[in-house]
């Protein structure tokens, strides 16, 4: 408990966690290319990647506290992707019983995938795949052109 009194800790542990939340807003939650135009649109989408953040850690939180599993090592992209199975699930269930049981296998599922413990791991960001550097097809694919590549 000492450690967590110390300020530079606190420090490291919040900016550790907002590195983390705007990761999963960025790449899990696929926010780091924003498909609207208009001022209006782009806020609503944005409120949307928000709520769902919000509702995928309030599924984490509720499975952490049922299975008293650490909440710090729930994987995020894990809990949104059980949570992308089981929706569909939940709607057909066709009574209350099958509803409660389908959340109750959600909780654990969620709930039982904790990520390693690596203290003092640190993730550059970098990209792997390279864009192909061909041009954007601007026209109606009919209407567009052979055109020169550069190893052409």
């Amino acid at each position: 408990m000492a450690a967590q009194n110390d300020p530079q800790w606190t420090r490291k542990f919040r900016h550790r966690w907002g590195e983390l939340t705007m990761r999963h807003l960025k790449v899990t939650l696929q926010m780091d290319h924003l498909s609207c135009k208009t001022p209006g649109n782009l806020e609503r989408e944005i409120r949307l990647h928000l709520l769902m953040h919000n509702l995928v850690r309030r599924l984490m939180l509720e499975a952490a506290r049922r299975h008293r599993a650490p909440l710090n090592r729930l994987s995020f992209a894990g809990a949104l992707a059980a949570a992308r199975r089981c929706g569909q699930a939940l709607l057909q269930a066709r009574s209350q019983r099958q509803r409660q049981a389908l959340l109750d296998q959600l909780f654990h599922s969620v709930a039982s995938d904790l990520l390693p413990n690596r203290p003092g791991r640190r993730e550059p960001r970098a990209l792997k795949p390279r864009p192909k550097p061909y041009p954007l097809l601007t026209r109606h694919r009919s209407k567009f052109k052979e055109i020169q590549h550069q190893n052409r």
